[in-house]
């Protein structure tokens, strides 16, 4: 074993990406803590995000200059918060697209070749009907906007329209995987096979058991199986954070001010709860990799 990799996946979810973005938050804030003046972006060695977890960990890896975040998870939430209206909500223009024009704004003229970190953002074709993931071991993509990939793994139907790219039309990748983290240790073990692999998962709100579906039932076994494979594999060591939603909306588009302010306060909620495991977790990963 040479080197600890530190690992981010993050649901899809629309504006319920404020969840996530809490935690991810309070851990930046944490790591700044530990000497030798870390940070998410710095620490982390590959992500995988699906819709809103896609923009999300593009722009936690998203650079100014080298080594210096575009991003930090505080900004991303006043981005949510003050644009979340007009990203995430259907009650929009016919043929608007502020997503693009929010993405467009945010990553400027930067291609998927200059994210400097491994990446999976996870996509749909809806021509081939089959799943489809943006990556950094697809040389045919590397000069493609990130933006237009971005939005091509969040345009959820019918709300957005599907994105044109090499005779694909390609949509949010919730259908294909909700919860990203299996695809992100499949693709880990084979960047970093020697190596101990810290996944880190984040859901964007636990469902009630009435509202779940095919697609919640996959990020549960999701979630089970890494459980599992943690268990009978000392080179993972895999967390899940899942806050519930504490009276917040269950609709990805509900982009109310009065939902926005109770999924920040879900957020809240949550790590008071589980604020010293979450520390306990930093601690064991800062640990490790003065180790290694």
């Amino acid at each position: 074993m040479n080197h600890l990799r530190l690992i981010l996946a993050i649901d899809g979810g629309g504006i319920r990406g404020i969840l996530p973005l809490k935690i991810l938050d309070y851990i930046n804030q944490r790591l700044t803590t530990f000497e030798g003046n870390h940070t998410l972006h710095s620490l982390t060695d590959m992500v995988a995000g699906t819709s809103t977890g896609a923009l999300i960990s593009a722009a936690i890896i998203a650079e100014h200059s080298p080594g210096v975040p575009r991003f930090t998870p505080s900004d991303l939430l006043g981005l949510y918060a003050q644009r979340g209206p007009q990203i995430f909500s259907k009650n929009r223009p016919v043929n608007s697209s502020p997503l693009k024009i929010v993405l467009e704004s945010s990553f400027g003229e930067m291609t998927l070749s200059d994210l400097k970190k491994h990446f999976l953002f996870v996509s749909y074709d809806e021509l081939g009907q089959e799943p489809f993931v943006f990556s950094d071991r697809m040389s045919k993509y590397r000069d493609i906007r990130l933006s237009k990939a971005l939005l091509a793994s969040s345009a959820v139907q019918p709300h957005f329209s599907p994105v044109e790219l090499n005779g694909k039309l390609l949509s949010d990748g919730v259908v294909t995987a909700k919860n990203p983290a299996a695809l992100a240790y499949h693709f880990a073990k084979a960047y970093f096979p020697d190596d101990l692999i810290v996944l880190l998962s984040f859901g964007t709100g636990a469902l009630p058991e009435s509202a779940h579906d095919s697609i919640e039932h996959k990020v549960l076994e999701t979630h089970h199986h890494l459980l599992d494979e943690a268990l009978n594999n000392w080179q993972l060591m895999y967390y899940r954070f899942e806050p519930g939603l504490y009276g917040a909306s269950i609709d990805m588009d509900d982009t109310s001010e009065s939902n926005i302010q109770a999924l920040i306060s879900a957020g809240d909620k949550y790590l008071d709860k589980t604020h010293l495991g979450i520390d306990t977790v930093i601690s064991k990963l800062m640990r490790l990799k003065g180790q290694l």
